[in-house]
């Protein structure tokens, strides 16, 4: 006989965790984002879930309509209940800052999803300001949309702080 399909929330949740008795943390094992954070799919719900949000709903109690579980252990694939609580997002963002976290997401060419690099809008920009060259014909000299070039060059996007030329930005 196969696996058992349907299982409780609280079942879904005890399967998929191990608990570390240094940090005290229960890390998720299942599925998880590209963030760390873990994920599961409730059957009655028909959706994806935060393990962390749902740990919290079994253990805790209900999450106030828009309010945000926080990890105490900075750990996302933390599920423990104990290392959890409810904050704002404003909170959330405080607590990450005060932490000194607040520089976590990879930006420029170090982000997974760049397409260009930092030398490549410094390009980008030099040629926009030699005025003979539009959004358009840059964005298909570098392989990316009108927009994306736009964006990179106005400093919409890639307006982090980068050696190369970074007075570059058109304003």
């Amino acid at each position: 006989m196969g696996a058992k399909r349907y299982t409780s929330d609280e079942e879904r949740i005890r399967r998929n965790i191990v608990r570390s008795f240094g940090d005290g943390c229960w890390h998720w094992t299942g599925m998880k984002n590209d963030r760390g954070y873990g994920y599961v799919y409730l059957h009655s719900a028909r959706r994806m879930v935060r393990a962390h949000r749902l740990s919290y709903e079994l253990f805790v109690g209900e999450i106030p309509e828009g309010a945000c579980v926080c990890h105490t252990c900075d750990n996302r694939a933390c599920v423990n209940p104990d290392h959890l609580w409810i904050g704002t997002h404003g909170q959330n963002m405080g607590d990450r800052k005060n932490k000194g976290r607040y520089d976590t997401m990879p930006v420029g060419s170090k982000h997974h999803m760049a397409k260009l690099t930092e030398a490549n809008v410094s390009g980008m920009r030099a040629l926009y300001r030699s005025g003979q060259y539009g959004f358009r014909k840059i964005a298909r000299m570098y392989g990316v949309s009108r927009n994306a070039a736009r964006n990179a060059i106005t400093g919409n996007t890639w307006s982090h702080d980068f050696a190369v030329n970074k007075e570059a930005t058109i304003g």
